[in-house]
């Protein structure tokens, strides 16, 4: 598993592992496509101005045109990839639109809110590595789209101060309100009961998502089904770091011990795909 850093939209499951030689670059490459669309580069615009701008990117990437917001060297082997295994170019488009939310305040006012934001951002991205991996029946692509969504609210659990610090919140305001947690509790990083009941959602959310998408590592071909079983294992015990800690995510980074490291190694060699949640 690739190791979790501060500010980074991670983890990155099946960056380079799992892949074939003929497409462990592509892979690669739609990674990094998706990756630096968090930093996209955009001139100072607000409001229609700016979606606008990102609107005419999609534009150029269904066109397989340079893009202003991401760097050549990688948009040309996206490109390629895209042609070579007749991927859904839309997907670019709606990874793009979605990138609009990272320059500006992220608050999503409730659960529908923020499925609508992950559907264009994670499972867009999802789904094209999984249309590279020939997996595009509808049932599976619905078990991928839980799969992205999985380790989207994983990510957000590991990079909340540096979310918060940027002035990005993904959790709904709803979650909030119910929790009686306000947006300044969550900076101060303080870890209050109102703080361990919000996490505890997300974590909940999360773990959801794990359960929803377990089909996905069962039905699989090799040498995927290995590498997706190894994230799938790796992703609940993240989850279950968190919890270790008491839900400080604050004080650093988390991250699993060489410990719990080996314990998913072992059991997505040697275990059952049985859902587990603690």
């Amino acid at each position: 598993m690739t190791e979790p850093s501060r500010g980074e939209m991670l983890p990155i499951p099946l960056y380079a592992d799992g892949w074939p030689r003929d497409k462990r670059l592509y892979a690669e490459a739609l990674w990094d496509f998706h990756r630096s669309l968090v930093h996209a580069h955009a001139p100072s615009l607000d409001g229609a101005d700016l979606a606008a701008y990102f609107e005419s990117e999609r534009k150029r990437a269904l066109a397989a045109e340079p893009l202003q917001s991401v760097p050549d060297a990688i948009t040309s082997k996206v490109y390629e990839a895209v042609d070579r295994f007749a991927l859904p170019g839309e997907l670019l488009g709606r990874q793009i639109i979605a990138a609009q939310s990272f320059k500006e305040a992220i608050r999503f006012e409730d659960s529908r809110a923020s499925a609508a934001f992950i559907e264009k951002w994670a499972q867009s991205h999802g789904r094209i590595l999984a249309h590279l991996a020939d997996v595009r029946g509808a049932w599976q692509l619905t078990h991928v789209d839980e799969f992205a969504s999985a380790f989207f609210w994983v990510g957000r659990l590991m990079t909340l101060k540096d979310d918060l610090a940027r002035d990005w919140l993904f959790f709904p305001l709803s979650d909030l309100r119910l929790a009686e947690v306000s947006v300044e509790d969550l900076q101060s990083g303080e870890i209050t009961e109102g703080v361990r009941r919000l996490l505890w959602k997300q974590t909940i959310r999360a773990k959801d998502a794990f359960a929803q998408s377990e089909q996905l590592v069962i039905d699989l071909p090799r040498p995927y089904a290995s590498a997706v079983k190894r994230w799938w294992i790796g992703g609940l015990e993240i989850l279950n770091e968190i919890v270790r800690r008491d839900y400080d995510v604050w004080t650093e980074p988390v991250t699993l011990s060489t410990f719990y490291r080996l314990q998913v190694r072992l059991q997505a060699k040697f275990g059952r795909t049985t859902f587990r949640s603690r």
